[in-house]
């Protein structure tokens, strides 16, 4: 009797041990992922110092980063982001059965001052245009979430051709009402 709980002891160490070991290697794994993913999501590792060519010598050489361009094109950046409001809006919805108007408040997420800038000297163009893309809807095509999903990705798009560029990264309703 006294032998088999010695045996029992031995089992437990032994198993024990292997859990151990089999919970630090995951643990090494989900460490060497989570520090990956860091590296390349913050762009501190990129494709030009991943790549290297091996030399006579057989060390791999590390290629210098590249200098970026200049940007020609407006900067696009998450820090770069300005509100930008516009009054809210009252119009007839397109829909024969009854009379129905929506009332909504606007707000969009734009690229900077430069890109308030542009939308407040094209605003006339862009009410005009809202106005007409929101009074072709009828109710049935708003009542629902994908409906308004694409609604806000219509009227970014009708934004952004009035301004001439993608002004607009996101629009959001701050007051949505159907009557």
């Amino acid at each position: 009797m006294a032998k088999d709980v010695a045996d029992d002891e031995g089992k437990e160490k032994k198993g024990s041990w292997g859990k151990v070991l089999l919970l630090t290697l995951n643990l090494l794994l989900f460490l060497a992922g989570v520090g990956f993913f860091l590296l390349t999501k913050f762009g501190l590792l990129s494709t030009n110092m991943l790549s290297a060519t091996a030399q006579e010598g057989g060390e791999p050489v590390v290629e210098q980063p590249v200098a970026p361009k200049p940007a020609v094109a407006r900067v696009r950046h998450p820090d770069n982001l300005v509100p930008f409001s516009l009054r809210p809006f009252t119009v007839n919805l397109n829909d024969p059965k009854r009379e129905r108007y929506l009332r909504i408040n606007l707000t969009a997420d734009v690229w900077g001052e430069e890109a308030q800038q542009d939308l407040e000297s094209r605003l006339p163009e862009i009410r005009n245009r809202l106005i007409f893309l929101l009074t072709s809807k009828s109710f049935t095509d708003i009542n629902t979430v994908e409906g308004k999903y694409q609604l806000q990705e219509e009227i970014k798009k009708q934004i952004n051709e009035a301004v001439g560029w993608d002004a607009v990264k996101e629009v959001y309703f701050t007051e949505f009402i159907v009557q």
